[in-house]
């Protein structure tokens, strides 16, 4: 969003009788934007809101998921249609959605709990929940407030006071991290109660901490990896990235240190420009700079189609993993090529739904995996980026061309059962997600993603490779 804003205030000053309508999702962002852009266009924001009754919560401090079901149980009698929405870590999102479900068995309330980790998520419950005359439900989310905001008709939000926030570190690893929501934040999931009819919005903290709070969270040009905002500019001919006029100016290391990963991976060449043809090919496609390169090196690998639905797989699957009913698809090379197996088994089977029942697969998720997997082809072709058939790919080419791109996130096992990065000497554990959680004699691996809880990080989405792949 900061290079189209900033993008636009260079259009602005050539072009004075332009007119900007802008919609925003809090009356903070308007305010900035009103502030930065040259000749600020006027701004009107129509709410259309109800009331909404802002109850505050004392409680003590990290009882929130108690406090939380103590409400939606005392909001569900007087709840004929519409929801409830609670905001929470995923991390405490199973527990609560347990402990609720048995609560409302108890009290013979029949009352549909979803939890929503996702947007593919978010999409598939909101053609099932957006009509107002649903019988009242809970929902149970991590996700961005803005995010949620009109999908769902909703009355009565629970607002815990947390939200998740990435951060770029190792490479184009993230880390999650839990954090007190900022006031903007806070109102937004206040307003939600207030979109289809008048609503109630418990927060649960007392007043003074929401006045402490920060007014707005860090912007994610501030936080997260700049590769895809230097990718934007340079295909669309900004070459001074340095000096480009950004909304929240991001710091320059962070510039400096995208601008190195990009150059190591054959992206940009010494004098910051994209290379020909595999820095033009990844910049013209509309995904996260790690995924277009996985892609783009795919063609070099001979392993396109299988890293084509890898990529699909990893902007719908989730973090669910059961590996238990999931066993036969395990793959011991860990995450990419278990999900493979599972992906290429739904194909298989037609994309039987009874066989997606069998073992627990999400069958919209996977669904819209292929659906995703045939955009991406077709953007290929559109965009004139040659492909070819690889239905003989090996295991260890897939792995190779995953190594290649996720490099920088290489560790090795410690003795404990830990792993150590090379970037970093940074001490990780393997996530319970993954199906290398339970192997013990894995030397090295890549990952793709981090979190962390309680200061300590743990690595997501793992694949097992040869050091001298990476070397």
């Amino acid at each position: 969003m900061d290079i189209v804003i900033g993008l636009l205030k260079k259009v602005l000053k050539k072009r004075e009788n332009l007119r900007v309508l802008i919609s925003g999702a809090s009356p903070e962002s308007l305010d900035f934007l009103s502030v930065y852009l040259i000749a600020p266009p006027k701004i009107s924001l129509e709410a259309n809101t109800y009331p909404v009754d802002l109850h505050y919560v004392n409680i003590s401090p990290g009882n929130y998921v108690d406090t939380a079901l103590d409400v939606v149980l005392s909001s569900t009698k007087p709840l004929a249609t519409g929801g409830i929405i609670v905001f929470m870590p995923s991390r405490d999102i199973g527990r609560f959605q347990d402990q609720l479900r048995e609560s409302l068995r108890l009290a013979e309330v029949s009352m549909n709990v979803d939890a929503l980790f996702s947007v593919s998520e978010l999409l598939r419950l909101e053609s099932s929940v957006l009509d107002f005359e649903h019988p009242a439900h809970v929902i149970v989310t991590s996700l961005p407030a803005e995010l949620v905001a009109r999908r769902l008709a909703v009355t009565v939000v629970i607002d815990t006071g947390f939200e998740e926030v990435k951060y770029s570190r190792y490479g184009f690893a993230t880390v999650t991290k839990v954090e007190p929501v900022s006031q903007e934040v806070a109102n937004i999931r206040t307003r939600i109660a207030g979109l289809s009819k008048a609503g109630r919005c418990y927060r649960l903290y007392p007043q003074n901490s929401f006045e402490n709070l920060e007014k707005t969270r860090l912007p994610e040009i501030g936080r997260l990896a700049l590769d895809h905002c230097i990718l934007q500019l340079k295909s669309l001919g900004v070459d001074n990235i340095l000096h480009f006029d950004y909304p929240h100016p991001p710091p320059s290391h962070m510039l400096a240190e995208a601008i190195d990963r990009l150059a190591s991976l054959g992206v940009i060449d010494n004098e910051a420009h994209l290379t020909r043809p595999f820095g033009e090919n990844v910049a013209q496609l509309p995904l996260e700079p790690s995924h277009a390169i996985l892609l783009v090196s795919s063609l070099q690998y001979g392993c396109f189609e299988q890293i084509a639905s890898l990529v699909a797989l990893s902007l719908t699957k989730g973090d669910y993993f059961d590996h238990e009913k999931w066993l036969p698809f395990i793959a011991q090379e860990g995450d990419a090529l278990t999900w493979l197996n599972i992906y290429e088994s739904f194909l298989r089977m037609g994309r039987d739904k009874s066989w997606c029942r069998k073992y627990g697969f999400n069958e919209t998720q996977l669904s819209r995996s292929v659906n995703i997997r045939d955009q991406l082809l077709r953007i290929l072709q559109h965009r004139r980026i040659k492909i070819a058939k690889t239905e003989l790919a090996t295991s260890t080419a897939i792995r190779k061309c995953i190594a290649s791109t996720y490099r920088r996130n290489l560790a090795f096992r410690l003795p404990d059962g830990s792993y150590q990065t090379m970037s970093g000497s940074l001490i990780m554990k393997i996530h319970p997600s993954s199906v290398l959680h339970v192997q013990k004699s894995i030397d090295w691996v890549v990952f793709q993603e981090t979190t962390e809880r309680n200061g300590q990080f743990f690595i997501k989405n793992i694949t097992v490779v040869e050091k001298e792949w990476v070397d």
